[in-house]
């Protein structure tokens, strides 16, 4: 009975140095310095993105406001499809506030999604102008943009309008509903 629980004991160190052995190359690589620990959102399937606060061209700073709620507006627009994977609005927006560059490649390394969405608001009178585009972060190509002008006043028409414009080049599958909720 003795030598059975030391053959057990042999057999379970023997099972710990295995596993200590084929997951410490793999901890490492998980916690060396400088490299992202984030997962790529692309393994779940469906397209990640990451909308990017938008630039204030405006020549006064107070419309700062503006520009965030465009790409607010976005983010929650984007999230409410099935079909995508969308950052928060806090993450994204960190970029900013952390002082970092906002580079396509950079903020998909550090976020793990595949997409980023960026842009800039100038108003200007009664008139509006947002530039969108929408980049690849593997590659860095842009996939889309547009640049379209408004009269303020159609400031809610020209969010969906950019936000349905996305939709497409993604070419996400919308749901009855969505597409419902979208045409409104």
């Amino acid at each position: 009975q003795r030598r059975v629980g030391l053959t057990v004991l042999a057999a379970a160190v023997l099972v710990l140095v295995g596993a200590a052995w084929w997951f410490a190359p793999q901890v490492r690589v998980m916690l060396a310095p400088g490299e992202p620990t984030v997962m790529p959102l692309a393994s779940e399937g469906r397209p990640s993105l990451a909308v990017m606060p938008f630039e204030n061209l405006s020549k006064d700073p107070e419309q700062s406001y503006f520009s965030d709620g465009m790409a607010d507006s976005l983010i929650s627009d984007l999230s409410r499809v099935s079909g995508l994977l969308v950052i928060a609005r806090n993450t994204s927006f960190s970029f900013r506030e952390r002082g970092e560059s906002m580079d396509p490649r950079s903020v998909g390394a550090e976020l793990g999604v595949r997409y980023v969405v960026a842009g800039s608001v100038q108003r200007a009178g009664r008139n509006v102008r947002i530039s969108a585009n929408l980049t690849d972060t593997q590659t860095g190509i842009q996939l889309w943009a547009e640049r379209l002008d408004r009269e303020f006043e159609d400031l809610f028409a020209l969010q969906d309008e950019v936000t349905t414009q996305i939709i497409d080049a993604l070419h996400v599958e919308l749901s009855q509903e969505e597409k419902r909720r979208l045409s409104k």
